[in-house]
């Protein structure tokens, strides 16, 4: 076990990059301090909201990893969330604090097929260059499943300034934490890893070669991070078209995890949705990774189809 020694630090940091990749799949990121949400970069995020006779939900697209300073936590997004009494986020902040743990349980192949027999000898080679990229050595990674040496690639590489600790779910968290508010999730970390561990081989390969490629990008004079920033741009901006666009164009090479990851657990939350708008009153503030709020298989496209309206909040 002395390999787990070595690597834990990578490892820990992979899990919390999780968060990154379920919101787009490119996304390298972490670093830096603790952000409030305001700065001088305006953005007007888009923001949903659902209502009945005594609900209110609002729905909030996130990214969740930014660079300092995007002035996103005002105007209407402020004044929800400051309305709600609840934050309903996809992973409780507490899961992370099991994140090592789990990520261990779920490493080891199931076939016992190591890393080097799954990839070409030219992803081989393109794969140690990754590694050696980031300082750490492939030897250890040869029996685990492909999605885990993914995460190491992504929690080694140049963040370019992105970090959760800025993202918009921290941000949120720790106003809600301040205001004393009620906060949920509608998935556990468990449940985002077993999304991964639960792909085949061929997707895994195909996004562990993607971060591959990302890694290796400034070698050839490219930036690393120009999909995600353009992402951001875009979201900053509230131009849901290009946010859909953008995030067709991540999943073009795993249709398969794009269906994990967003028309089932959109029709999932659609479902929570609908249940709360069946119980007692309330007035919930929703922030999960924008992918799950754009295009034809979104929760708003899966609410309409039970017949409820969520209308975007112009502002």
């Amino acid at each position: 076990m002395l390999w787990i020694k070595n690597v834990r630090p990578f490892l820990r940091r992979s899990v919390i990059a999780i968060a990154a990749t379920l919101a787009f799949v490119s996304a390298p990121a972490l670093a830096q301090s603790a952000g409030t949400g305001l700065g001088a970069n305006p953005a007007d995020p888009a923001l949903w909201v659902v209502k009945d006779e005594d609900t209110t939900i609002y729905l909030f697209g996130t990214v969740h990893v930014l660079k300092p300073g995007y002035s996103w936590f005002d105007g209407a997004v402020a004044d929800a969330f400051t309305a709600s009494d609840e934050l309903v986020t996809e992973i409780p902040e507490d899961d992370f604090a099991d994140a090592w743990s789990l990520l261990i349980r779920r490493a080891p192949t199931d076939d016992g097929m190591t890393i080097s027999r799954r990839l070409t000898a030219e992803q081989l080679a393109r794969y140690r260059r990754a590694f050696a990229r980031i300082g750490l050595p492939i030897c250890p990674f040869e029996r685990v499943e492909p999605w885990v040496p993914l995460f190491l690639l992504m929690s080694g590489s140049d963040s370019g300034g992105y970090s959760r600790r800025h993202g918009v779910e921290t941000v949120l968290y720790a106003a809600a934490q301040r205001r004393r508010m009620a906060t949920s999730a509608l998935e556990s970390l468990d449940m985002q890893l077993g999304m991964f561990d639960n792909l085949s081989s061929e997707s895994q390969v195909a996004m562990l070669m993607q971060m591959v490629d990302a890694i290796l990008a400034p070698a050839a004079g490219g930036n690393p991070n120009a999909e995600l920033d353009a992402i951001v741009r875009n979201w900053a901006a509230g131009d849901v078209p290009a946010v859909n666009a953008q995030i067709d164009s991540e999943f073009r090479d795993v249709p398969e995890f794009r269906e994990f990851l967003l028309p089932n657990r959109n029709n999932n939350w659609a479902h929570w949705i609908r249940l709360r708008l069946n119980e007692p009153g309330g007035k919930f503030f929703v922030a999960v990774g924008a992918a799950h709020l754009h295009g034809s298989d979104s929760v708003q496209a899966q609410l309409a189809e039970m017949g409820i309206t969520a209308e975007r909040v112009a502002y």
